[in-house]
């Protein structure tokens, strides 16, 4: 990419990899046009706008976009849906260059650069926050949403022994592996509740508030139901978007996920229901600012 940055002329740079056969972003340069500088940055200039990239997208594609909590068993469902949807012709896309400590921010882009824009696509689990922009991206793009949850008390266990045994990388607080080791087992709870616990409360509140208010339609996954009956979840999760998957189907899909390994931690439900009281009150007390929503699929009944 250096080379690019120092080039004094960015067509030279492009004929010269073309002919040593040098890729940037793992495509191979070779199938390029001529072009001339200015044409290559006023073309690049033109792609670079979500508009453009949505008009250039066939509007008979379809396109499904995975939104999920942190440990909500999101890898699992993604696994099984892309194992399944690459049988039936369509592609996968990371809908982020790069995740760990980034915000997952959507990049259609990415549609442009993975060279799949032109194909039914199916975006790999992302823990995107709601915004105004996700609901332009939604609506230009025509894209189904799937919105995965899972009980917060069941998450707050589950994220705890994610920092322990895998890694403290994420974006929704930030902290190095050295300060979370050094902190008592009540710390790292009080850590998580402060840091990472309004992250979902506003992950949910924002969804369902902001897409309710565009009137966007959306499929929320259930961390409880895939766990009490993942073949009839998964079907429901399909029919969603493909009237034309069968049972017959998600057995052979979920057949084939359990050959892979994934990164669950317990894959049980129910885990968080022995935290201790003061978990459960500040649970209630956060939730308390938005006596509108419903929290019953992140496991809080409100009295």
């Amino acid at each position: 990419m250096n080379d690019i940055l120092n080039s004094t002329d960015l067509a030279d740079f492009v004929c010269k990899n073309r002919s040593s056969g040098v890729s940037m972003q793992n495509n191979d340069l070779s199938s390029l046009p001529k072009l001339t500088r200015s044409e290559i940055l006023e073309l690049g200039s033109t792609l670079a706008y979500d508009e453009t990239l949505a008009a250039l997208r066939p509007k008979n594609k379809n396109f499904v976009w995975h939104v999920a909590m942190q440990k909500s068993g999101c890898t699992w469902v993604t696994q099984v849906l892309s194992t399944g949807l690459k049988q039936r012709g369509w592609d996968t896309i990371n809908l982020i260059p790069m995740a760990r400590r980034r915000e997952q921010e959507v990049s259609p882009i990415e549609l442009l650069r993975q060279k799949k824009l032109e194909n039914n696509v199916f975006a790999i689990q992302q823990h995107c926050m709601y915004s105004e922009y996700a609901v332009s991206f939604i609506k230009r793009f025509n894209v189904k949403l799937l919105l995965q949850v899972r009980s917060i008390t069941d998450c707050i266990v589950s994220n705890i022994d994610h920092i322990n045994n895998e890694s403290v990388e994420f974006p929704f607080a930030y902290l190095d592996k050295e300060q979370w080791l050094n902190f008592s087992k009540a710390q790292q709870l009080q850590f998580i509740m402060d840091f990472v616990v309004p992250w979902y409360i506003k992950f949910w509140v924002s969804w369902t508030t902001g897409l309710k208010q565009h009137n966007i339609p959306y499929k929320v996954i259930s961390y409880e139901h895939l766990i009490h009956d993942p073949q009839t979840e998964f079907l429901n999760i399909t029919n969603y978007f493909d009237s034309a998957i069968s049972c017959t189907d998600i057995k052979n899909w979920l057949d084939i996920s359990q050959q892979r390994p994934t990164r669950k931690n317990k894959a049980v439900a129910g885990r968080g229901k022995s935290l201790p009281a003061w978990v459960h009150s500040k649970l209630r007390q956060l939730t308390d600012f938005y006596p509108n929503v419903d929290f019953t699929p992140l496991g809080i009944i409100k009295n």
